[in-house]
């Protein structure tokens, strides 16, 4: 006998209508994540596909041997208002390998040029970029006063001021 009820086969109710509203949104959001991961993987990584006609400023394969200047040279700084310390931590790229040990053999009258320079210096000289720049080009040109200009960069890995 047929019945006018409605299908009892389910009695759980209806799901509310604010649920799978989210339920959608979370979808739409994690396609469009995944659409923009895709896009970047495909294009380039950010961009750096664009970027790669350029030439670095200092490409990495250009690097030549790095002679450490080990320890840190840890110095009070030149200001007579109060006690300053600097700390860097040096770094000299050379040319070719076989001017290395030359180099190394002076790495004791380098340290002192340096440690006298960075304690003549004032806090103030010491921050920012463009300060630091100037600092590793008086350091260049001091070093290749000793070396006879075989130190091609002087690499700062550490610096801090307190």
């Amino acid at each position: 006998m047929a019945s006018d009820s409605p299908n009892t086969d389910s009695d759980a109710p209806p799901p509310p209508k604010g649920k799978s509203k989210l339920v959608l949104v979370l979808v739409l959001v994690n396609l469009v994540a995944v659409g923009g991961l895709g896009a970047y993987l495909v294009l380039g990584h950010g961009g750096q596909a664009a970027h790669a006609a350029a030439p670095p400023a200092h490409p990495a394969e250009s690097v030549g041997p790095i002679i450490p200047l080990d320890p840190p040279i840890i110095t009070n700084l030149g200001d007579t208002d109060q006690v300053r310390y600097l700390k860097v931590a040096v770094q000299l790229e050379v040319a070719r390998e076989e001017v290395k040990p030359d180099v190394e053999r002076a790495l004791v009258p380098i340290r002192d040029r340096m440690l006298v320079h960075f304690s003549s210096l004032q806090a103030n000289a010491t921050q920012g970029a463009a300060n630091k720049r100037r600092i590793q080009q008086d350091l260049l040109r001091m070093v290749n006063e000793i070396v006879g200009g075989r130190v091609k960069h002087v690499y700062f890995t550490e610096f801090v001021v307190q």
